[in-house]
């Protein structure tokens, strides 16, 4: 079987979940893994991050940094004050060849494998963004672009919120009666961003936190599963005490190796639907910061370029996760 080339974009270091995605991509027989790329925020530790659990692996993956600062500006770049604390277990190995510009190892990999990359997305959308700017013609050369970001859920209430009258009045366009959308942080982060993304003709994927949020484990489990007995294990259980160390919770949810799944084997993806995206762009917060009406979805079933997951294998998706992640 031919394996299926990923290129994975990621704001490593923040959560534990984009390691196992990276875990995931690195081990799993069907994948070639043609690049990695870090966004959003200190890139360069993230780049650090991502090096140190390739070479744990021992393999040879180029990984490129890059675009630090959204292209919206709305908000403070959000971190959680651990990405740096990833780097303190003193067998890390970082070294590395000299990091790559993200954007140019993008293009370059999209490029030498034209139609058959799958890009996979699970930060915010900046990196995609300056892409599809700089090389606008590249777009047609990706086979597919899976994101975690977003989501979409059935409607409790007829009743429109201000934000959303407010995307209604700003693109024209009449509110989507049976689905709406809520906050989610990939898209939140850089929403000028992840329009210019959402409004392109790439073919896109979206797993959204309404499938994501689904996946979970104890904290527990999954220290018990990861041993000792190789440095990538002793890699991810580092990660985990990092993450926990910080967050003082006692469930994982791992959005981003769900999304990486998606990728690997669409099978897992029990139903799905056309919809349009919009993202406002003014920026309604609460009090912490956070964009509060992220958009909503129209239906387009026959033209649109942009697919949200509903339902996934859930155990289907486990068996991966542990044969793979945790072995």
């Amino acid at each position: 079987m031919e394996k299926v080339k990923i290129f994975l974009d990621t704001d490593i270091g923040s959560d534990v979940d984009d390691a196992f995605a990276l875990a995931l991509a690195l081990n799993h027989p069907q994948v070639e893994l043609c690049g990695v790329s870090t966004v959003y925020g200190p890139t360069q530790i993230r780049a650090q991050i991502a090096q140190s659990l390739i070479n744990a692996f021992q393999q040879d993956i180029p990984v490129g940094i890059g675009e630090s600062t959204p292209i919206s500006k709305l908000n403070p770049i959000w971190t959680t004050g651990n990405e740096q604390d990833n780097l303190k277990l003193p067998e890390i190995n970082v070294k590395s060849k000299m990091f790559h510009d993200a954007i140019e190892l993008m293009r370059s990999k999209i490029e030498e494998y034209e139609n058959e990359i799958i890009i996979v997305c699970i930060g915010p959308m900046t990196n995609i963004a300056h892409l599809i700017a700089k090389y606008p013609r590249v777009t047609n050369k990706i086979k597919r672009l899976v994101f975690m970001g977003g989501g979409i859920q059935k409607k409790e209430s007829q009743i429109l919120d201000v934000g959303v009258q407010h995307i209604a009045q700003q693109f024209e366009i009449t509110p989507e009666k049976e689905y709406v959308t809520f906050y989610e942080h990939n898209l939140g982060a850089d929403p000028a961003a992840a329009n210019a993304v959402l409004n392109s003709d790439i073919p896109k994927i979206m797993v959204g936190r309404n499938v994501t949020h689904k996946i979970s484990f104890p904290k527990q489990e999954i220290v018990d599963m990861l041993d000792n007995s190789s440095e990538a294990q002793r890699l991810l259980k580092h990660f985990c005490a990092v993450w926990e160390k910080h967050w003082r919770r006692d469930i994982f949810y791992f959005h981003d190796p769900l999304a990486l799944s998606v990728a690997i084997d669409p099978t897992i993806v029990r139903k799905k639907i056309s919809v349009q995206l919009y993202i406002d762009n003014t920026g309604y917060t609460d009090s912490y910061g956070d964009l509060l009406s992220a958009g909503f979805s129209l239906c387009y079933p026959e033209n649109s370029s942009l697919e949200a997951v509903l339902e996934v294998n859930i155990r289907k998706f486990y068996d991966i996760f542990r044969t793979y992640c945790l072995k």
